[in-house]
């Protein structure tokens, strides 16, 4: 039989009565890793709460699978509840993914069961460090590139591992890890029952964002990486031809940065007859498009693309560190429209330094942009990002979320005034008669065919508001 490694996601505040509702994504850190196990010749098994929820203890699931080596992808949230999940399991445990990469030591400097931290893009340092874990031989990871390994002396520290450059290298992500189970609440055109899919066409952003940590992106690195056309094109007929995907989420922190590239991309998707067959949507940069590639990505079969907005103070976008102007903004959502597509916009409150007014200005800004879809966070110091960097805000790890509660308020409001206007804002859109008028031509008639999204989508949404804007 062949040796069994498991792969792990926790995911605490699915278990949290009101939480915002969510996307449910593939971790594409378990995705990629677990496809180089398996091309290693070892059994794969996968546990992850962000596609379904263990019958029982976390920790009960996971001593049920007898791996002989446990993978955690760990985010700031859940290390706590990562940690006891895998205390006995008694086989080595590696952890990888954004806390990890950010703070390795705050998993190793302890008393607990995480043998050695992956820092940064899994995958190479995964290949090389397997066969040792399997022998038992630990002592051979120290001082392994893109690890940190426990010590009785103290973790010890690889060189770091430089970024993987041919993408096409590596082998398809495990599609069929929970395929079905995930799934976005963004608004995306199909016909009849969703049936998801999940790709990455590159890696890397070179933006500095004052916010940006591994937690709220999908890629490593400022240094941009792109697969070839072919390569995602051949992908995405695998998902739509063998695994009947009709909605196809595109995870790439920000799709557009290569024009040249993006455009490769619908050429391909066009020449293989799958823009009519599939609806896609991505997330980018409003400084990345123009009206010229938004139109062409709609004639691919793009149906929605995402934009991160934040503020509609250009005070605010500065302190971000966006490098975009309001007029940006304006002009992209514009040109969106005129594309064609549907528009989803991300917004931030309590950032550092923010006043009422601006904040007030942010939801006038929304209005004025008026997109498809919008979704409203608080501004959050993730360990990996440069806020933290600055003023690490706490240590109290199991506390962090940047939707269901405020962790890093550097504003000129309160906590109290944040929480409710955060629900103010979502409120002021969702009963705007233009918003109303959208959900009933987009989704009403697509709901009964997706009712288990959409009754998800309510549920969450009613709980959030009654669970933590009770007035």
């Amino acid at each position: 039989m062949a040796e069994r490694v498991l792969f792990l996601r926790a995911d605490p505040e699915r278990l949290s009565p009101g939480h915002h509702p969510r996307n449910s994504y593939p971790s594409m850190n378990i995705r990629y890793s677990a496809s180089v196990a398996m091309a290693m010749g070892y059994d794969v098994d996968v546990i992850d709460m962000a596609a379904s929820l263990p019958s029982g203890t976390l920790a009960e699931s996971v001593a049920a699978a007898r791996p002989d080596v446990v993978l955690c992808d760990v985010i700031t949230p859940a290390v706590q509840f990562t940690l006891d999940a895998v205390e006995r399991i008694g086989v080595p445990v590696i952890a990888l993914g954004q806390h990890p990469s950010a703070l390795p030591r705050t998993l190793l400097d302890r008393e607990g069961p995480v043998d050695a931290c992956i820092v940064g893009e899994p995958e190479r340092t995964l290949q090389e460090a397997l066969p040792y874990v399997m022998a038992g031989d630990l002592s051979s990871l120290a001082g392994m590139a893109g690890l940190v390994v426990r010590s009785p002396d103290g973790p010890i520290e690889g060189p770091s591992r430089p970024p993987i450059e041919r993408l096409d290298e590596l082998p398809y992500q495990a599609h069929t890890s929970h395929h079905g189970s995930y799934y976005t609440h963004y608004p995306i055109r199909t016909r009849g029952r969703r049936r998801f899919g999940f790709i990455e066409a590159g890696r890397g952003c070179p933006h500095s964002c004052l916010f940006c940590s591994q937690t709220l992106r999908i890629s490593y690195g400022k240094c941009v990486r792109l697969r070839s056309h072919e390569s995602v094109a051949a992908e995405v007929e695998y998902l739509v031809r063998e695994l009947d995907v009709n909605a196809l989420v595109f995870l790439d922190d920000a799709f557009c940065l290569d024009h040249r590239f993006a455009h490769g991309i619908c050429d391909s998707l066009i020449e293989r007859g799958l823009n009519d067959k599939v609806s896609w949507l991505v997330q980018t940069r409003v400084d990345a498009v123009d009206e010229d590639l938004l139109t062409h990505m709609h004639e691919a079969g793009c149906s929605t693309v995402c934009f991160g907005v934040e503020s509609g103070s250009q005070r605010v976008l500065d302190t971000l560190r966006k490098g975009v102007t309001l007029d940006r903004i304006r002009t992209a959502f514009q040109a969106a429209h005129d594309a064609g597509l549907l528009r989803v916009g991300f917004f931030m409150l309590g950032n550092p330094t923010e006043t009422r007014e601006e904040l007030e200005s942010t939801m006038a800004f929304c209005r004025e942009l008026a997109p498809d879809f919008i979704q409203v966070a608080f501004f959050t110091a993730y360990p990996g990002s440069a806020a933290w960097a600055e003023w690490g805000d706490t240590t109290d790890y199991d506390s962090y979320t940047h939707y269901n509660a405020v962790i890093s308020n550097r504003s000129q409001m309160s906590n109290d005034e944040l929480v409710e206007l955060h629900r103010r804002f979502y409120l002021s859109f969702l009963s705007r008669p233009q918003f109303v008028a959208r959900y009933a031509r987009y989704r009403l008639p697509r709901a009964l065919a997706n009712w288990r999204e959409e009754a998800e989508l309510m549920r969450t949404a009613l709980g959030f508001f009654t669970s933590h804007h009770e007035d």
